[in-house]
C-alpha cells in the first residue's frame, strides 16, 4: 500500500505508475468528488500509457457524519453511481482523530491504552 498526498504530483503518479489498485478516499462534498472525477481521468490515462497492470480502482468514502442530509444523500448517491468500485464501510467522523493530530500521537494511544 502507497498512501500519496491529495494531489496529483509525481510521488502520486509514481504510485498509481507502480500499482494494481488505486483506493480513493474522498470526503462528502462536491469538490471531493470532483476532484476524484478528475483522478479517474490520470488512472485511466496511467493504466493507457505507462501501467497496463492497474485494472481498478476502489473509493472509500470517509469523514462521513449520517446526521447530516448532504452527507445522506451523497453517500447513497456514490453508491449508485459506482456500485462495484465502492466500499461499502464508511469512515466516519471522529473529533477523536483531530484531537489525537493535536497532540501529536494516534487515537489509540490517546484514548485506549491508558
Amino acid at each position: 500500500m502507497i498512501d500519496c498526498p491529495p494531489s496529483l504530483g509525481l510521488l502520486t503518479l509514481n504510485a498509481l505508475s507502480a500499482s494494481e489498485l488505486a483506493i480513493i478516499p474522498v470526503e462528502l462534498s462536491n469538490f471531493a468528488i470532483i476532484g476524484m472525477t478528475k483522478l479517474f481521468e490520470v488512472i485511466e490515462k496511467v493504466r493507457e500509457r505507462i501501467n497496463p497492470q492497474l485494472d481498478a480502482y476502489r473509493i472509500l468514502i470517509t469523514r462521513t457524519d449520517k446526521r447530516q442530509a448532504v452527507h445522506k444523500e451523497l453517500s447513497a448517491y456514490l453508491l449508485e453511481k459506482f456500485k462495484g468500485n465502492i466500499f461499502e464501510t464508511q469512515i466516519r467522523q471522529n473529533v477523536k482523530i483531530i484531537e489525537a493530530q493535536m497532540e501529536k500521537t494516534d487515537i489509540f494511544d490517546l484514548y485506549y491504552n491508558r
